[in-house]
């Protein structure tokens, strides 16, 4: 999976959506979704996710009783978790770019057609 250089990030819908999660838990949680982002689809052994968290398993185990609920299986067979959410918000990032991608080919040829660039590439080394 692509890392991609930056995520949305929504503070008022966060907030709400935590606020009835202890500091430690909008800590794994963030963490969570930022490792997520990264890497894409979580590992769901629990062992592991401590791992990724920093923490050792009885302390993932505290905060993991609540902070499942915000993770499903990506349904993909490999049993991996993912956040509906933060999914959704990838497939548009990954949408937008496209599009500039796009559009910055578009460009550069229509640059290209009305410069005056000498092409290098095809004149043979003088050696």
């Amino acid at each position: 999976m692509k890392s991609l250089p930056r995520m949305p990030w929504f503070p008022r819908d966060y907030l709400v959506s935590t606020r009835h999660f202890s500091l430690a838990e909008r800590g794994a949680y963030s963490d969570l979704l930022f490792i997520s982002w990264d890497i894409g689809p979580l590992p769901a052994d629990h062992i592991r996710l401590a791992r990724l968290l920093g923490c050792n398993p009885q302390e993932f185990a505290a905060v993991w009783e609540v902070v499942r609920e915000k993770f499903c299986d990506c349904m993909d067979g490999t049993g991996r978790l993912i956040n509906p959410r933060l999914e959704q918000h990838r497939r548009q990032v990954d949408k937008w770019r496209v599009q500039q991608a796009r559009i910055g080919k578009k460009g550069g040829q229509a640059r290209g057609k009305a410069s005056n660039v000498i092409d290098f590439s095809s004149k043979k080394s003088e050696s």
